[in-house]
């Protein structure tokens, strides 16, 4: 039975969104994609696809393929997200499954992984409107609140009780919640220049995993592509 570390589809919030964890946990960065760390990560990507524990289709996957193939009991696991524990508690109740931390490649490393979902914002409209919404944000943020929205979203809420809280009920959610403490925001590196470099980085993970371009090449180039 294969597994199967990822995916590796083209196109924002896809594999570039999918690798991030893999590189940010070994010590690179978004600014020098190309780095020894880097290279480390992809090449391990790379490998799983050379050696047979993911297939080469992987390139054309979004999220819904291999959590697909895992429910269905043809892979052995899949990178995916908390949103899929719903549907794994009420339509797969005879499969075995659990939950895992991304693993690291030296023992002791810190997981990181990207943040993402929604935010709450408050659009600029008058001084009585946004003190409205301001308190609705202020409301959906509070503890019992986001507990509650959370767990029908299916996201980890950013307030660190409601977050414990959710530990606490359900501890199939503690590896996600963990990592939240260590995660950070894709453009926390590159602010507005983080869509140009996670189209050179994505175009680097195909080259790596479908054309058989080394990882070193693949990276040099999205560097370049990069324009830093």
């Amino acid at each position: 039975m294969p597994g199967q570390g990822g995916q590796g589809k083209a196109g924002p919030g896809q594999s570039t969104w999918q690798f991030e964890p893999w590189l940010w946990s070994n010590g690179g960065d978004l600014t020098t994609i190309n780095s020894a760390k880097s290279v480390q990560a992809l090449d391990y990507w790379a490998s799983l696809v050379k050696q047979g524990a993911a297939p080469r289709d992987v390139v054309n996957w979004d999220q819904s393929q291999p959590i697909q193939l895992f429910e269905a009991g043809k892979a052995a696991f899949a990178e995916n997200g908390l949103w899929n524990i719903p549907t794994l508690k009420s339509q797969f109740k005879s499969l075995h499954w659990g939950v895992m931390t991304i693993p690291t490649r030296v023992v002791g490393q810190t997981v990181i992984s990207p943040l993402g979902g929604e935010v709450w914002a408050v659009g600029h409209s008058n001084p009585s409107r946004e003190t409205k919404a301001l308190a609705v944000v202020k409301c959906l943020l509070s503890p019992s609140v986001s507990v509650a929205w959370s767990k029908d979203a299916g996201y980890i809420p950013s307030n660190q009780a409601a977050a414990a809280q959710m530990a606490k009920s359900d501890p199939q959610l503690a590896p996600f919640i963990a990592e939240v403490g260590t995660a950070k925001a894709r453009t926390a590196e590159l602010g507005t220049a983080y869509p140009k470099v996670s189209t050179a980085l994505w175009t680097a993970l195909q080259q790596a995993l479908a054309s058989g371009t080394s990882p070193r090449a693949a990276l040099s180039q999205a560097q370049s592509q990069a324009g830093s």
